[in-house]
């Protein structure tokens, strides 16, 4: 097992960016290596917005598989301007071997006013890296009469 986290920027406008994952110094990853797991514990985010008139930002973030499905989602989460919001995942979101963890900073839809301006979503998670879990099956035993 080893501890690692990812810190960026997701600006609107933006296609939704795989998070980058730190090992150790020199050490990264984007898809999470053959044979681990990446369960992550901790999201914190903050919105910073270009103009007075983004008041809340609003992220989106997605665990994906090997193949791009989703295996878990966090959608709609809303960040006041200047604030930081910390989310904990006590038993950790995981993602298998080939997947990422992408974010997106989402229009509000078609909200009117939309509350959310141009600007950056600045994230950071912490996780750790995993080997894989291999389940061995057990034979039954037969008794002999």
């Amino acid at each position: 097992m080893a501890q690692v986290w990812a810190d960026g920027g997701a600006d609107y406008g933006t296609m939704p960016q795989k998070a980058i994952w730190l090992v150790t110094p020199g050490q990264q990853f984007q898809n999470v290596p053959n044979g681990k797991t990446l369960k992550v514990y901790t999201a914190t985010l903050s919105y910073l917005p270009e103009s007075p008139q983004g008041t809340v930002g609003r992220a989106d973030l997605c665990g994906r598989d090997a193949q791009g499905d989703a295996v878990w989602r966090l959608q709609i989460v809303y960040i006041e301007k200047q604030r930081t919001l910390h989310l904990t995942f006590p038993q950790g979101l995981e993602i298998g071997p080939g997947g990422y963890l992408e974010v997106f900073a989402s229009p509000d839809g078609d909200a009117t006013p939309n509350p959310t301006g141009p600007g950056d979503i600045h994230y950071s998670f912490t996780a750790t890296l995993n080997a894989v879990v291999v389940a061995r099956r057990l034979a039954a035993k037969r008794k002999r009469v």
